[in-house]
């Protein structure tokens, strides 16, 4: 696999919601959604202060890739995966889709309703207390529905918070790379990706538990033995939102190993077992 091109852009939410939700797809290597409201919360005040929340990286490859959407379900077809930026897209989609829920898949993710306190210019979890975010948001994209109930509701701070929330929202330019590779469908793209994945993950960090058992799964399992318990994830999430890295982990236990960097290569008899632990 190699990298043809990486093109840094600066996205609006608003277009990013419009016109690239739809078309993003998650790798299965990475962890499900994990952040609670208070992190969704602190990611909006972070945007509408203006701070910096990182930047996002799409992969576009030439063959597809295991992967779930972004959101909506499995049918559209598109090969753009998120390598960094999954919990933060997530959030943004919470809030823009209104409700604070969204369908990925067959999964509905949910999170708590996040309000805006104009007194006090916080935010808060809660339903009751404030204007929910989502509402805001909404009339500052023009939804007739959502200006209506907000000046119905609100009528005296109804432009202010528009102003003050809304549109700082939906203004503020996401940093997005999008690198393009020429992935051929072989052992190596699984390696690069997990490495990609892990570097842009630890950069200036101790790299974690997850990142060394991707590095580990990318580096150990020829590719059929990857697709095999890829699949096996894939059903084990539908039905008790299991992540690979716990899969991995008992894949590794069933072989003997131990969590240290020594079992970055495996012997092919150590792999062969993996048929055992696959059937058992």
């Amino acid at each position: 696999m190699k990298i043809q091109s990486i093109k840094p852009q600066l996205t609006p939410i608003s277009t990013f919601w419009n016109e690239e939700a739809q078309t993003l797809r998650i790798p299965t290597i990475q962890r499900q959604f994990v952040w609670d409201a208070e992190d969704v919360r602190d990611l909006i005040d972070s945007i509408v202060n203006g701070y910096p929340v990182g930047a996002i990286i799409i992969w576009e490859p030439t063959t597809e890739f295991p992967s779930a959407p972004l959101l909506g379900n499995d049918e559209a077809d598109t090969r753009r995966y998120v390598l960094d930026g999954q919990q933060r897209l997530t959030a943004l989609s919470l809030l823009m889709n209104g409700g604070w829920q969204i369908q990925r898949g067959e999964k509905t993710i949910r999170t708590s309703a996040i309000s805006y306190v104009p007194e006090t210019g916080r935010f808060y979890l809660s339903e009751k207390k404030g204007i929910d975010v989502s509402l805001i948001v909404k009339a500052a994209l023009a939804d007739p529905d959502s200006l209506l109930k907000l000046n119905k509701n609100y009528s005296a701070v109804c432009k202010k918070v528009i102003g003050d929330v809304g549109r700082k929202i939906v203004g503020y330019q996401l940093p997005i790379y999008v690198l393009r590779t020429d992935a051929a469908d072989d052992e190596s793209t699984y390696e690069k990706i997990a490495e990609i994945f892990t570097r842009v993950n630890s950069a200036g960090v101790k790299v974690g538990n997850l990142e060394m058992f991707l590095s580990f799964f990318a580096a150990a399992f020829p590719r059929k033995e990857k697709d095999r318990i890829i699949n096996l994830h894939e059903r084990l999430s539908d039905s008790f939102a299991l992540d690979l890295e716990p899969l991995v982990r008992f894949v590794f236990s069933r072989m003997g190993a131990t969590q240290n960097r020594e079992f970055r290569v495996f012997s092919g008899k150590e792999v062969s077992l993996v048929h055992a632990t696959m059937q058992g």
